[in-house]
């Protein structure tokens, strides 16, 4: 049995059960929950605080809310990150939350339990991080007076999702300059594979980490990461890691959580972009979920996110010819230390490791 920290708060409106460690009976009723909730979301799964556990420079954390009649009615799951070594871990200390809160979408006083969240992860990590983000995956503007109650800024923030429901709608949507790619790429025996071995994932995690080191600046989690996505994904529908390889090299390569039949996710992606002739290793990366999803009943593909509107971002750019929504779901942040934080995001950038 997992130790369960509980504890009861009373509101103007109800008494809330409060847990933030999971039992085996736990588990069960929030995958239920987050599974069957409207925007429920890979990210907000319980097996996440399992997937962490153990990872260095990441811990997993969540708070669960009951009501008075030990409904669920409320999840939320994050990370408190590092990065880099023990100097730059202290200045990059922060707090991540993709995906949530998840409220009960029946209730009238759901902002009065998404303060609950939030004074709980404050109290808990106020001083621990120097900074707290929500990415946002749908509209929470219903929440931003609570957010900013409790400190938060809202930052807009984009996004494209694409629909692959329809193979024949989604291609007219395409630009035809990428399907050209993608298939110049497959003529020239450019392959998208599944990886045969650890070894492949590694390649993979090479160019990755040069991609990020040389032109993204910011950071990536560490190979054991990487190497647990590998092994979750032999198994059930975690995710999967889809790989570009060409003559017998992998060229580039993509991380995809998957969340049930609803959506798979560009979580990590890199390519060899240029050094083999007629091969386009960022743009199959690209198409390998969408096509992935097409032939696996999947709804969407997210790009989890495409910068912000305030900045020039060719990422974007590249990322609009796929054939997506574009969507402003934005981000929430609060700064719980503005010098470490000033002094962090300086150090971090000249480590070559801009906060993501």
């Amino acid at each position: 049995m997992i130790f369960t920290i509980r504890y009861f708060i009373k509101t103007k409106n109800m008494k809330y059960k409060v847990v933030t460690e999971l039992t085996k009976e736990d588990a069960l009723v929030w995958v239920k929950f987050v599974e069957d909730h409207p925007l429920g979301n890979f990210f907000q799964m319980p097996r996440m605080l399992e997937f962490y556990k153990g990872l260095k420079k990441i811990n997993p954390f969540m708070v669960g809310v009951y009501d008075e009649k030990n409904k669920p009615v409320g999840f939320v799951t994050g990370t408190w990150q590092k990065s880099g070594n023990k100097v730059t871990g202290f200045f990059s200390s922060r707090i991540i939350i993709i995906g949530g809160p998840l409220i009960d979408e029946s209730l009238s006083g759901k902002e009065e339990i998404v303060g609950l969240m939030l004074e709980n992860i404050r109290q808990r990590f106020g001083k621990k991080a120097i900074y707290t983000e929500f990415r946002n995956l749908f509209d929470t503007s219903q929440y931003k007076e609570i957010f900013e109650s409790q400190g938060f800024n809202y930052k807009e923030h984009l996004n494209y999702i694409v629909d692959t429901r329809d193979e024949k709608v989604l291609r007219t949507k395409i630009s035809k300059s990428k399907i050209r790619q993608v298939n110049k790429s497959l003529k020239n025996n450019a392959q998208i594979i599944e990886p045969e071995n650890l070894d492949q994932v590694k390649s993979f995690y090479e160019i990755l980490q040069k991609l990020y080191h040389e032109k993204v600046k910011k950071p990536i989690p560490g190979w054991d990461f990487f190497n647990r996505f590998f092994e979750w994904s032999q198994f059930g529908d975690f995710g999967k890691i889809l790989l570009i390889k060409s003559e017998d090299k992998i060229v580039g390569g993509i991380m995809c959580p998957i969340f049930r039949s609803r959506t798979i996710y560009e979580l990590y992606i890199a390519g060899l972009d240029g050094e083999s002739k007629d091969i386009y290793p960022s743009v199959v990366a690209t198409w390998a979920p969408i096509d992935y999803a097409i032939k696996n009943n999947i709804e969407s593909f997210d790009f989890l996110g495409a910068g912000s509107p305030e900045s020039d971002y060719g990422v974007r750019e590249f990322k609009s010819k796929f054939g997506g929504e574009l969507v402003q779901n934005g981000r929430y942040i609060r700064i719980n230390n503005n010098f470490l934080f000033a002094v962090g995001k300086l150090g971090i950038r000249f480590a070559g490791n801009l906060i993501r």
